[in-house]
């Protein structure tokens, strides 16, 4: 077979013509041979990553002895290594230089002394593609030789490109159930090609809620994303560049280099979330292209769950009663439901202010015996409180095994407690719910604790000494105990009816003091239907000596008893408020009636009588009250009396009636 010149010559004959010849310049050259193979290393190659693929290359008919493999720099980051070598150790690999050939990195099989035959022989190249290839490299690759026809072949390289993106959201902690938006600016190593979207767990947001744009003048009518099926299943995808195709020749490119794309997300978290949306790093926003690498972008954003403690019923139940007498323990009942499990951290919590020391407790159930004991825990703290809470720390194990706090279940839970004993009126006790990464939420259970306005005494003291007789002022004295500043008023009432009248109609007066000249008025009222003379004490507030937060007071009540009173008074003294206990004492008070009596002549002076002369005197004669017993007058005289000298006659008629003498000497 012919290399070289042919020097072939041609005869030209002919009837009648002249024979002729030529000689035609003719250089048969032999063929190579190069033929990339599909081993690419790494396959899919990244962007910016450098590659190795294998060439197998050969000659016929002659050797070749300075064959060389050019690499074209329009395909190559010609700041990277580009090397050539017989074995898949680079570290033994020869240099491509660019001094001989321009735009072409050439590596010389020859100069190494590699001679080409027709047995084939493989050659790997190593080189980094382009950084701004996306899809395939489509470079070709020369082979070429001195008297050799060149061949060509293009290694199967794929490059994928590589996103770069930084995401902002205006709050990084959001309320179950609250929506929010985050922006993405996303920019690539290459024009993308198509299929651009983003993508998000299906299970991480609420369904329907996941909305994109590309702008931010667009906010008002985002576009919504669809729920993914196939490769993307389990997945809400967003397509970010509707007009895109996977075709590079016709593809409207909406990432690229040098230059960022701005994305727009809105959704809501889904609700049964609880603490960190994404788990870890390697979880979030997946963005991905044709000819792609996907991209997740982690963004650190806590969801807190809700706590409802009327989700089983409301108001809370309180037990035995909403209104119970200052010291009484008392349980309160609610059902919790929550948006999400929890994991750490539950806890109720009420001031310490509002509850007996030592006596907060809580139960799955209804039973004080099995229940766990709470205690002042330092470690809250609230507007600049410290240890001012009884903390319950939910660790006993549920009825059911599962978590405190959970979407499926409705948490019963009772806390028992005793309310301050100086409480009077709505204990206002704010009760709290927690735990970690959940919104606290809180309770006011209703509860109306009674006052109690208890008399140290068995009763009061009353002053003159007993019996008195009608018409004479009385003072009764008290010393009270009050449970707690009511609200309101606080009042002390006598009956008007057991109340005799007084110039100035002040039939009532009081005073913290024994002197009467410190007495303050009461007024007239009525309570229910009864008229009443009722004493306004609201000034007793804060006075008197601490005994365990109530307060001990002297009280002075000064009246006079209704006139008419024969024997015992029998007056109720109540005590009484509003959200108070009422207490009532009825003080000894014992009153003798009083006689009026006046003689019917209306001179004074002594009446002069002849001995033995019968005399006859006329008396008017009143009293206080009805005598229903019957009455007896008493006469004595400084001088002496016949035997039954002395007779007695009502209304002037009848028969006089004689008047024995006693042994007193009084007739």
């Amino acid at each position: 077979m012919t290399v070289g010149e042919l020097n072939m010559t041609l005869r030209i004959v002919g009837d009648w013509v002249t024979e002729a010849t030529h000689t035609p310049n003719v250089t048969v050259r032999s063929l190579l041979v190069a033929e990339a193979g599909d081993t690419v290393v790494p396959s899919p190659a990244l962007s910016g990553r450098p590659v190795r693929v294998a060439i197998t290359v050969s000659s016929s008919m002659q050797y070749a002895t300075d064959a060389e493999l050019w690499i074209p720099e329009t395909k190559i980051e010609t700041d990277k290594a580009v090397q050539w070598g017989t074995v898949t150790d680079q570290t033994q690999a020869k240099w491509c230089d660019n001094t001989t050939t321009t735009g072409y990195r050439v590596c010389g099989l020859g100069a190494a002394g590699m001679i080409l035959t027709d047995v084939e022989k493989t050659v790997y190249l190593w080189f980094t593609p382009l950084n701004t290839t996306v899809g395939y490299l489509n470079m070709t690759v020369r082979l070429v030789a001195t008297g050799f026809t060149h061949d060509i072949t293009v290694p199967p390289v794929l490059v994928y490109g590589v996103f770069s993106a930084s995401a902002y959201a205006p709050i990084a902690t959001v309320w179950s159930g609250e929506s929010l938006w985050v922006r993405f600016r996303l920019s690539g190593t290459g024009w993308t090609v198509g299929s651009e979207h983003l993508r998000i767990a299906s299970s991480k947001v609420v369904t329907g809620s996941v909305k994109r744009t590309t702008a931010w003048e667009d906010l008002s009518n985002p576009e919504p994303c669809w729920i993914g099926s196939g490769d993307y299943s389990g997945y809400t995808v967003c397509t970010l560049n509707p007009n895109g195709t996977t075709d590079a020749s016709t593809s409207v490119g909406l990432i690229g280099p040098d230059t960022e794309q701005e994305i727009w997300l809105y959704f809501t978290p889904a609700r049964t979330t609880v603490g960190s949306l994404f788990t870890s790093t390697s979880t979030g926003f997946t963005f991905s292209a044709a000819y792609y690498e996907d991209l997740v972008v982690y963004i650190d954003l806590t969801v807190l769950g809700l706590l409802d403690p009327y989700s089983g019923f409301r108001p809370a139940e309180v037990l035995p009663s909403h209104a119970v007498v200052a010291g009484t323990a008392i349980r309160v009942h609610w059902g919790v439901g929550s948006t999400g499990s929890s994991a750490s951290g539950e806890a109720l919590a009420i001031s310490v202010d509002k509850v007996e020391p030592g006596t907060v407790r809580y139960n799955w159930a209804d039973s004080w015996d099995t229940s766990t004991a709470c205690a002042v825990d330092n470690g809250w703290y609230t507007a600049g409180c410290q240890g001012c809470y009884y903390v319950c720390n939910l660790t006993a194990a549920t009825p059911d095994g599962g978590s405190v706090w959970s979407e499926s279940v409705t948490r019963h839970v009772w806390l028992f407690f005793e309310p301050k004993n100086t409480t009077v009126g709505e204990l206002n006790a704010t009760v709290r719910f927690t735990a970690d990464d959940f919104v606290d939420n809180w309770d006011v259970p209703f509860v109306l604790v009674m006052g109690e306005s208890g008399l140290l005494e068995p009763a009061g003291v009353v002053d003159p000494p007993m019996p008195v007789a009608a018409v004479t002022p009385v003072r009764v004295h008290y010393r009270l105990r009050i449970s707690g500043d009511p609200e309101g008023t606080l009042y002390a009432d006598i009956p008007t009816s057991y109340l005799g009248e007084e110039p100035d109609s002040t039939q009532l007066r009081w005073s913290t003091e024994s002197d009467a000249s410190t007495t303050r008025p009461c007024r007239a009222t009525t309570r229910g239907s009864t008229a009443v003379t009722a004493c306004d004490l609201q000034t007793l507030y804060g006075l008197g000596a601490d005994d365990g937060g109530a307060r001990i007071v002297d009280l002075y009540l000064w009246f006079t008893p209704a006139w008419d009173t024969v024997g015992q008074l029998k007056a109720p003294v109540t005590f009484y408020g509003e959200h108070f206990m009422e207490a009532t004492d009825v003080p000894y008070i014992y009153v003798l009636g009083k006689f009026n009596l006046e003689s019917s002549r209306a001179s004074a002076q002594p009446m002069v009588v002849t001995p033995g002369n019968l005399l006859e005197a006329t008396f008017v004669m009143a009293a206080t009250a009805e005598a229903t017993e019957g009455g007896e007058v008493f006469v004595s005289f400084s001088g002496g009396l016949r035997p039954n000298a002395l007779t007695w006659v009502h209304n002037s008629t009848g028969a006089r009636a004689p008047c024995p003498l006693g042994e007193d000497g009084r007739y």
